[in-house]
Formats: structure tokens, C-alpha cells, sequence
């Protein structure tokens, strides 16, 4: 039973490694320990169900707390921090990119508008044209 993997032992498993909060060495470490005691116990007990491995392990949290718990503090609040760092720095970056792409959108437009010959008069004298009795080239 300890090679074949069970379907909902899977999906607890996975439900307790997203409820972890800690590096991602030392989450390895413990769901691989962690796996292998689930497996154990379904091994011991065939009857084993989804409601009888949550009473004998507990809950994703609180595994999750306990784990936490036993860790040292510091560590997990820098843990926290970090993340929190990562992800406000994940969004800065986007907003950024949106900025430049909106940027980069207007100054294209404006090339493709002034090279296209479609301007706007800001004066009286621009795109005046030439005096009708003088020859085009001694205007420029």
C-alpha cells in the first residue's frame, strides 16, 4: 500500500503543503516525512477513510500551526515578510511594465501620426504655403 498512491491521501497531502508556511527545504523535508507517515498508517489500517486520517493527523491548519509553533519566531516572521516583499514587488514591477507599454503605445501613435503627414498647426505661419509665382525648390 506505501507505493500506491490513494487519490484523497494525495489531495491531504497537498492540502497541508499549501497550508505550510516556511521555506521551501524545510516544507520539502517534512512532506516527505509527512507523506511517508500517512502512508505507514494507511498501510497499518485498511479501512482507513478521509475523516479517520484528519482526527489521527489533524487539519491542514493545524498541522500548519503546530508546525509554526514549533518553529522559531523570528524566522517565521521573516518568512512572512519576505513574501509579503516578493509579492509587492511582483506588483510594482507590473505596473511598471503597464506604464511602459502605455508609454511606448503613445509615442508610436504620435510616429505614426507625424510621419503620415496628419499634424496639428500650433502657429500662424506653419504649413503656410508658398507664394504661387516662386518655383517650389527656392522655397526650401
Amino acid at each position: 500500500m506505501k507505493n500506491r498512491k490513494i487519490s484523497w491521501v494525495e489531495h491531504y497531502i497537498k492540502e497541508v503543503k499549501q497550508a505550510l508556511i516556511c521555506p521551501s527545504k524545510e516544507k520539502k523535508r517534512f512532506i516527505a516525512d509527512f507523506r511517508e507517515s500517512v502512508y505507514s498508517c494507511c498501510a497499518e489500517e485498511a479501512d482507513m477513510t478521509d475523516e479517520k486520517l484528519r482526527e489521527r493527523f489533524g487539519t491542514p491548519a493545524e498541522i500548519s500551526d503546530s508546525f509554526v509553533y514549533n518553529e522559531d519566531p523570528s524566522l517565521t516572521r521573516k518568512n512572512f515578510t519576505s513574501k509579503k516583499f516578493q509579492k509587492l514587488a511582483v506588483i510594482f514591477l507590473m505596473i511598471l511594465a503597464i506604464i511602459a507599454i502605455i508609454l511606448l503605445s503613445f509615442h508610436v501613435h504620435d510616429n505614426y501620426i507625424y510621419n503620415h503627414g496628419e499634424s496639428v498647426l500650433t502657429g500662424p505661419f506653419e504649413g503656410t504655403p508658398p507664394p504661387p509665382d516662386k518655383n517650389m525648390w527656392e522655397v526650401y
